[in-house]
């Protein structure tokens, strides 16, 4: 007889519970959650920017993930400020997209609301008052050396959120594990699209207040847990558990309930229905941050416009990626040097451009057929 001693996943996430086991009769403990770091192994070995897959999980790993309650907001619990778990923004109006892409073009600065982003002008006749109530929040930048990333898990909420849904015919406890499951899996999924992860610095006029900036990432954020999320209860228990997790996120604000589609059309899934080892739509939103300006804020506007259905102007044509094929809005592809931030030979621009070979070379593709470059 063979003795078969099975391993425990490599990896464990860092999980303090601020309550001191207030909720844990409902979500169970802390500890209980550490390993799911291993359900998003696969996405994580996508590798973004050829960045080694442990190393980003060992960072992933190192982010200390609270779980408080709303009485212990804008307070300081053993030496950690939790944020607040509201707050009330202003808009001007009803998102539009096109003005949204003039506030972008820097010759019209100040001339045009933001689009539905908050106003730097004043209040305008139609705005409104946009209240948010947090569920959890990833801190990209704490301002601690020792902590700068964080994530606020308010896992009152979730226990609410779970005893007020009366349409799936769950228990309390079953429903509240796999929400705080797909909540921690979406605020990592956060982290992993985090440029800081990477050693990689945002373009200036980057903002994660921008309304489309929001609207994509949680998107993203959603698709992510929901692809991987298996819960702490194991695989059976979240297919049960499924619906309810769709009939939540398809109850959150527009952009978030959009990450539903996403994953129900494999955004991160390969042709087998797998998850890939590369996510194109996923690591072309990595360099719309990298690159950010007026014109990329113009295929942002298209992407916007084909709701989610693939964002295809940026390809990676390097093992490491210096160089980028960069889609102009006419239609044509051209290499872009991310370290000068400049138009490679900007006189040729070619119908595709790929990569072939274990040398990565750059093959274009023009009128008179494919060609290295």
């Amino acid at each position: 007889m063979r003795l078969i001693i099975s391993k425990k996943p490599k990896f464990k996430l860092t999980i303090i519970d601020l309550t001191n086991g207030k909720y844990e009769s409902t979500i169970g403990e802390a500890l209980d959650y550490v390993y799911i770091i291993n359900d998003l192994k696969e996405i994580i070995s996508a590798s973004f920017f050829n960045e080694d897959g442990d190393e980003i999980t060992k960072k992933l790993c190192e982010i200390p993930i609270y779980f408080v309650d709303r009485l212990q907001s804008n307070t300081v619990v053993d030496g950690v400020h939790i944020p607040d778990d509201e707050w009330n923004e202003y808009h001007c109006g009803e998102f539009d997209i096109d003005e949204w892409l003039k506030s972008k073009d820097p010759s019209k600065e100040g001339e045009v609301c933001d689009g539905g982003a908050t106003s730097k002008s004043g209040k305008h006749s139609n705005g409104r008052i946009e209240h948010h109530d947090r569920l959890a929040v990833y801190v990209s930048d704490s301002g601690d050396k020792k902590e700068p990333r964080q994530i606020f898990i308010w896992v009152d909420k979730i226990v609410e959120i779970a005893e007020h849904d009366t349409n799936n015919g769950l228990n309390v406890e079953d429903k509240a594990k796999a929400l705080c499951s797909f909540v921690i899996l979406h605020e990592l999924s956060h982290a992993l699209m985090d440029l800081g992860l990477y050693s990689k610095s945002y373009k200036s006029n980057f903002t994660y207040s921008d309304y489309l900036y929001r609207y994509i990432e949680e998107a993203y954020a959603n698709a992510i847990a929901l692809t991987c999320n298996k819960g702490i209860q194991g695989d059976d228990k979240a297919c049960e558990t499924l619906p309810f997790i769709r009939d939540f996120v398809l109850s959150q604000p527009e952009g978030y309930r959009d990450g539903w589609r996403l994953y129900d059309n494999g955004v991160c899934l390969n042709t087998d229905r797998k998850i890939g080892e590369f996510l194109p739509e996923i690591e072309q939103w990595m360099y719309v941050k990298f690159l950010f300006d007026d014109y990329v804020a113009l295929h942002l506007r298209d992407f916007y416009n084909n709701k989610l259905n693939g964002l295809n102007f940026v390809k990676l044509v390097k093992d490491n990626p210096k160089e980028v094929a960069v889609k102009h809005p006419y239609g044509k592809w051209t290499i872009l040097d991310c370290q000068k931030m400049q138009f490679i030979n900007t006189a040729d621009q070619y119908d595709d451009i790929c990569t072939i070979g274990k040398d990565s070379d750059i093959v274009a593709i023009g009128k008179n057929g494919p060609i290295l470059i």
